[in-house]
């Protein structure tokens, strides 16, 4: 996997996510989300509002159904799990 990609590609789309824990009860709801290379992003929500539920599904520790998520270029609901773990090894960091 490579970390290169096109400046016009979002490093991270989301499109059309809903999630819930609890049915009727939504935690996110993201029609379109997106990060251009070279941006930092800060989560700063309240308690309880699908920070970390965001983050999971951008490293595809949870795996959306009929949404959309992308992270740089590989769209994460068509690829294997060996290579969205490749994928999070190489490219991606968290701090909580």
């Amino acid at each position: 996997m490579s970390d290169q990609v096109s400046s016009s590609i979002p490093i991270v789309s989301v499109k059309n996510l809903d999630f819930s824990y609890v049915q009727g009860k939504k935690i996110l709801e993201i029609e379109k989300f997106e990060v251009q290379k070279n941006v930092t992003l800060c989560l700063y929500l309240p308690d309880g509002r699908g920070k970390i539920t965001f983050l999971s599904f951008v490293a595809r520790i949870l795996k959306a159904k009929l949404a959309e998520v992308t992270v740089l270029g590989h769209d994460l609901g068509r690829i294997s799990r060996s290579a969205c773990d490749a994928l999070r090894r190489v490219n991606m960091g968290y701090s909580f």
